[in-house]
């Protein structure tokens, strides 16, 4: 919650405005946290709500941010489509066939893409949470401190880089702490 404190004709006026949160989803990070972490799944429809009430604002921006790979395509499908009914923008980045010479591999690095949106949406947001627990965040995470923003980062025990949790501190926040608020009803 922000207060605005405004001096009009000698009298001080107080403005009470509601925090503006953006919660930024890592797909691939937060799918593989679900399944092999908590072992149940959360309705990103819940993160929204449940943001709104922890951090005393508004959700002014959802992004969910997911790697696409045309061969598995069809399972990913109606969960994505579903999204924008949820209330999420949808930024798909196509896994890409990397080979080194000995080996072949696919990958879709969409952190990169992420840090830039973060840092393009910054003046729109009091406070980030970002839903990840990759370490590639650490220096976002930093610099949007510095400048007076709050980062929460939602994520679960074992799926949090050291570093990325020692730059939050208090403000990580682990799923199996918050699961009566955003598990998926069956």
């Amino acid at each position: 919650m922000c207060v605005l404190a405004q001096v009009s004709d000698g009298i001080l006026k107080r403005e009470i405005m509601s925090s503006r949160i953006a919660i930024f989803i890592d797909g691939p990070n937060f799918f593989y946290m679900q399944k092999d972490g908590l072992k149940w799944f959360v309705d990103p429809k819940k993160i929204i709500a449940w943001a709104g009430r922890k951090f005393d604002g508004e959700v002014v921006d959802a992004r969910y941010y997911q790697s696409i790979d045309p061969e598995h395509m069809n399972k990913d499908a109606a969960f994505l489509k579903a999204l924008p009914y949820m209330g999420y923008s949808v930024h798909k980045k196509p896994v890409k066939s990397v080979q080194d010479g000995t080996d072949s591999w696919n990958e879709a690095d969409i952190t990169i893409g992420m840090m830039l949106d973060v840092w393009d949406a910054k003046e729109h947001f009091d406070t980030l949470i970002l839903v990840s627990g990759c370490g590639d965040f650490e220096e976002i995470v930093e610099r949007l401190k510095q400048r007076g923003k709050q980062v929460a980062i939602l994520a679960t025990n074992r799926y949090i880089s050291g570093d990325l949790r020692a730059k939050v501190g208090q403000k990580f926040i682990d799923f199996q702490t918050i699961q009566a608020d955003v598990k998926k009803d069956n």
